[in-house]
């Protein structure tokens, strides 16, 4: 029977300014077998500590201080949690919140190729409430992340991920050359109701891609040049400078 890759878990770290990523396959949490479909948030803190454990495995250390490395992991698939009751209180406790946590680094890893990039920090940024323009985000807990109905529309309905097809949807190429990609007929409000961006100002900075067309402009940096050099040779894109 073929391994279930949403099991797994996945690990980066830096050595010599080289990032490695690794995928670990744990087979037992707390002795019982590893499935995702039955991941909720009552599983919270077994999820978080069985992580670590995982981590520290692998470089053959005891605690999480002995670890050579400064590592990310997030487990590969983390579902929604099932129907809540008294969610007003649950939503609150902080099971629910470390699940929600491991929920969101979950969906950000499947949609940007490093947890050290600039396209990772920016979504981790977006499904906080301190961020974002719209009224419904704005609420009186800036250090705490967006409900799931804003997540969820985030992850299922906006976003792409590393394989999305540039000729057909768009994307954002962020200074460090990373990228997210997205519906492209959603930048503007991934911009200005996740992040609290002007997309005239981040046009000039960032680099689009919408419809099929990169619009270039003249402070790209090099690693972006280097990221739109490999999205023209595999894909079918016009370039258009703004104006």
């Amino acid at each position: 029977m073929p391994r279930d890759t949403r099991n797994s878990l996945h690990i980066y770290w830096k050595e010599k300014d080289k990032e490695i990523h690794k995928i670990l396959y744990p087979k037992t949490i707390l002795g019982n077998k590893v499935d995702w479909r039955d991941f909720n948030y009552e599983m919270a803190y077994d999820l978080y500590n069985q992580g670590w454990t995982e981590v520290c495995k692998y470089f053959k250390v005891e605690i999480v201080d002995d670890l050579p490395h400064m590592v990310k992991w997030t487990w590969d698939t983390i579902p929604n949690p099932h129907v809540i009751e008294d969610y007003d209180t649950t939503s609150k406790t902080d099971i629910f919140k470390t699940y929600k946590e491991l929920f969101i680094q979950s969906h950000i890893r499947e949609c940007v190729d490093s947890m050290y990039s600039d396209a990772y920090y920016e979504l981790n940024r977006a499904c906080l409430n301190e961020y974002g323009n719209d009224r419904t985000h704005r609420i009186k807990s800036p250090d705490e992340y967006k409900d799931y109905f804003n997540l969820n529309y985030l992850f299922y309905d906006m976003l792409g991920n590393q394989e999305t097809n540039l000729e057909y949807n768009g994307a954002w190429v962020l200074k460090d050359g990373s990228y997210i990609t997205l519906g492209t007929a959603h930048h503007n409000r991934l911009l200005y109701e996740y992040l609290g961006y002007d997309e005239y100002n981040i046009e000039r900075i960032w680099v689009k891609i919408s419809m099929g067309t990169v619009h270039t402009h003249n402070r790209m940096t090099d690693a972006q040049k280097k990221t739109l050099n490999k999205f023209f040779s595999k894909y079918t894109l016009k370039e258009e400078a703004l104006c």
